[in-house]
């Protein structure tokens, strides 16, 4: 049933919007960093486009996107999907980052404003990356690709972006 809400646009909307990326810079960060609208930054040149999509931290938006979907809150504020299932999954990411481990306990806070539960589970990356690639045993995963480098030539990550690309691990 999770696979149904990662494949719904709205529902993976509404999950950025609850994210307070903004609040994220300011505490992880001390706000030294820069609020981005892509896995692009300005530093990347012609590879960065100001022009995508720009989701904003909005609670109520999300509420809104994942109601217009059937979800619906309890009294108490929990979210439960069109089949009655509270909304809840984890989150896998590689042992050993705090930082990492900071800016998703900050998405982890933000998604209980709203509702849903987000369980944290850091594994080491190269059981992570199996199951990614592999097992698919997994709700949501989070990892570094491609190079802090800003001479990085993005063309070389369409096996990533591309749908039909080897690493393309969504929907």
């Amino acid at each position: 049933h999770k696979l149904g809400w990662f494949t719904n646009k709205n529902f993976r909307k509404a999950m950025v919007h609850a994210f307070n990326r903004k609040g994220l810079i300011d505490a992880v960060y001390f706000g030294d960093g820069q609020l981005l609208h892509s896995n692009l930054s300005p530093a990347q040149g012609k590879w960065y486009n100001d022009a995508v999509i720009k989701y904003e931290y909005n609670p109520e938006k999300a509420v809104a996107l994942l109601e217009g979907e059937g979800f619906r809150r309890d009294e108490k504020g929990v979210m439960y999907d069109p089949d009655g299932r509270k909304v809840e999954f984890s989150i896998s990411l590689p042992s050993g980052g705090k930082t990492w481990e900071d800016m998703i306990t900050t998405f982890k806070s933000n998604l209980e404003e709203i509702g849903v539960q987000l369980n944290i589970t850091p594994i080491d990356f190269a059981t992570l990356t199996r199951k990614m690639d592999q097992t698919f045993d997994y709700d949501a995963a989070i990892i570094g690709w491609g190079s802090s480098s800003t001479a990085y030539d993005h063309s070389g990550s369409k096996a990533m972006y591309l749908s039909e690309g080897i690493y393309h691990m969504w929907y």
